[in-house]
């Protein structure tokens, strides 16, 4: 059975920081962490100054990403936001190589990812992160590194990730949760893990059903996105996700990419039903990142 490593104290905040920064390197499923909610949710809970990073490559694998640092092959999206511009900005208008944000300035937190078909399968890590890893320590010794576990596809996704693991859910997320486990965090460099996967899975067992992707493998604009932005929020800054009290009208909205199947999206109570179902997914994943926790919201409350 794979073993949980416990992370070192000094891996993360225990309470809010008045200033933070992070870098994430990966694909669009880091773009679904922290697009939208992540920047305003820090705010909520009390960070003063923080810069959030992003450099995005389509289907971003750790193999990708050495051919886009180490040979330059590749080119990249870079981006950025801050507290005082509160919006995205590329710091080059040209696109950008691996070497831009590690260059730009000193990060606290670095994330790194495997891309979403490859997630679970630990032959795919090597010989690709042990080199990618090395390069950016190099080049940012002083920033603590962590790993962004993402999520299985819906269920019913026609995406070849997905068909796989014969078309099952589960199979992909055990898989997920075990890689991480084995093959990430056993080495030392990693000093904490993100647990988004763990999190989606545990909504899934709420109200909302596996209705929380826009095209079978990514998070939907609204109440998927927002979760996977709590959970980096809480694992960054040590926040308590009960304590978190943004909750924007944009969830509710019934309009594509937005709106959750099944669900009357003018209905009053809504908006503050995804607001528990979220923290309660989010603590429960904190708790246990590597197992499901079914929800008590199994109806709209």
């Amino acid at each position: 059975a794979a073993k949980t490593q416990k992370e070192p104290s000094r891996a993360l905040p225990t309470s809010v920081p008045e200033k933070i920064s992070v870098l994430a390197l990966g694909g669009s499923f880091s773009n679904d962490c922290i697009l939208g909610f992540l920047c305003p949710m820090l705010k909520d809970v009390g960070v003063k100054e923080f810069t959030v990073g992003n450099l995005y490559y389509g289907s971003g694998t750790m193999e990708k990403y050495i051919y886009c640092g180490l040979c330059k092959e590749l080119q990249c999206q870079y981006y950025k936001q801050t507290e005082k511009d509160g919006k995205w900005n590329s710091p080059k208008k040209k696109s950008n190589t691996l070497d831009d944000p590690l260059k730009d300035m000193q990060w606290d937190f670095i994330t790194f990812q495997q891309g979403s078909s490859l997630a679970g399968f630990p032959e795919s890590y090597s010989p690709w992160m042990d080199p990618f890893v090395y390069y950016v320590q190099r080049m940012q010794p002083k920033a603590t590194f962590g790993w962004n576990m993402i999520w299985a596809y819906d269920s019913d996704s026609a995406k070849s990730g997905l068909k796989k693991f014969n078309g099952d859910q589960a199979k992909m997320y055990s898989a997920i949760t075990k890689t991480a486990q084995e093959t990430v965090m056993t080495d030392p460099r990693f000093q904490f893990l993100i647990p988004v996967g763990t999190a989606i899975q545990n909504a899934r067992t709420s109200f909302l059903g596996d209705h929380m992707n826009r095209d079978g493998q990514h998070l939907n604009k609204g109440i998927g996105r927002y979760i996977a932005s709590m959970i980096w929020c809480c694992k960054m800054t040590g926040a308590d996700p009960d304590k978190i009290t943004y909750l924007p009208e944009s969830l509710v909205k019934d309009v594509k990419d937005v709106a959750i199947p099944g669900q009357d999206m003018s209905n009053p109570g809504l908006l503050e039903a995804l607001g528990k179902v979220a923290r309660e997914s989010v603590k429960n994943a904190l708790a246990k990142p590597f197992e499901v926790t079914p929800s008590r919201y199994t109806t709209l409350p």
